[in-house]
């Protein structure tokens, strides 16, 4: 059995702190109008987050199913229409992030075609046991 730590969790954390920057640099501007707005720095932190952590491919059943479950939460205090997945392809649609589209709206297959990989690799792991 693999016990190496599946990169995915690593990400979705990253991405859940780059939130939570992002929003207390927010809440700093709003008590320091006209300034230098430090919130741009953690938007462009916040948005590198979540295309790295959707660029991350999961290597265990767990990890993929933790990012399936992540996807679809509401991690955005500002707008409680938006799940992890739509804000990134909003992100995307309005041009704030480069790469193009194709790989975000491939994710969903993307997902199921990994679970189907990993979980034919235990299965046959476990039946060589």
């Amino acid at each position: 059995m693999t016990t190496k730590v599946d990169p995915i969790f690593a990400a979705i954390a990253a991405h859940k702190h780059a939130v939570v920057d992002y929003e207390i640099a927010l809440e700093a501007d709003k008590h320091h109008p006209g300034s230098v707005s430090p919130a741009d720095k953690e938007l462009d932190h916040q948005q590198d987050a979540v295309v790295e952590m959707l660029q991350t491919e999961p290597t265990t059943v767990a990890g993929a199913l933790a990012l399936l479950k992540y996807l679809g939460e509401d991690v955005y205090t500002d707008n409680d229409d938006w799940t992890v997945f739509t804000y990134a392809l909003g992100l995307h649609d309005d041009g704030s992030a480069s790469g193009g589209t194709e790989w975000l709206r491939r994710l969903p297959a993307t997902l199921a075609a990994t679970l189907r990989r990993l979980i034919a690799a235990e299965a046959r792991e476990q039946s060589s046991t």
